[in-house]
């Protein structure tokens, strides 16, 4: 399925450099989510954007496990005021545990909290969530402080320019992520669906 759509497999590999990344900077900050928080998944809602190209690979998993059409039905009962339908609501899971697909999340799940966004200079700043700013007043500046002597951190324009790139026709435009996976699951079912006709013929 990957083969459907041009880019699919580099953005597969960015979302694994993008880890390594968020990774490497968690480790050189002492940065990290507060244990079972899922504030993200579960309050954010429709502040959450992502493009339809985000969320190929999301889709190509939900429909290899049979998953894709159950929650199709349960994205057309999702508004912008619901919280994630991915977040599972267990409280005594574990931080990567908040979400039910973890692996395949978007670009926006991955660098949340973990990333930086420009200022008007041009000078990389950390964008640190809530939760994690009120539970570390400190954090903020003790970390912009390390960004500023040039130690590495995502940022984010530049990693979704990039993403966006790969794809431009399906990558440049962002919806609510609710949104933009429920036309990556009807887009990958069309394709389905149509590479099953073919087969079919040539039977």
């Amino acid at each position: 399925m990957v083969d459907f759509f041009p880019g699919l497999k580099e953005l597969i590999d960015s979302y694994r450099e993008i880890d390594s990344m968020t990774a490497e900077f968690k480790s050189n900050t002492g940065l990290n989510c507060l244990p079972f928080c899922k504030a993200c998944c579960s309050s954010l809602r429709g502040e959450i954007e992502a493009s339809v190209f985000e969320c190929l690979p999301l889709s190509i998993y939900l429909w290899q496990i049979r998953e894709a059409e159950f929650f199709l039905h349960e994205l057309d009962r999702t508004g912008s005021n619901h919280p994630c339908r991915l977040c599972n609501a267990d409280e005594n899971l574990p931080v990567s545990g908040g979400c039910k697909f973890y692996q395949w999340r978007p670009l926006v799940c991955r660098l949340f909290g973990f990333s930086a966004v420009l200022d008007k200079h041009g000078q990389a700043k950390i964008a640190l969530c809530r939760t994690i700013r009120k539970a570390d007043p400190d954090a903020e500046e003790r970390i912009n402080r390390l960004i500023f002597k040039r130690m590495g951190v995502p940022v984010i324009p530049h990693l979704a320019q990039k993403a966006s790139s790969l794809n431009p026709s399906l990558g440049q435009k962002r919806y609510p992520f609710h949104l933009g996976l429920k036309l990556a699951l009807e887009m990958l079912g069309l394709r389905i669906g149509i590479m099953d006709g073919r087969m079919d013929e040539k039977k």
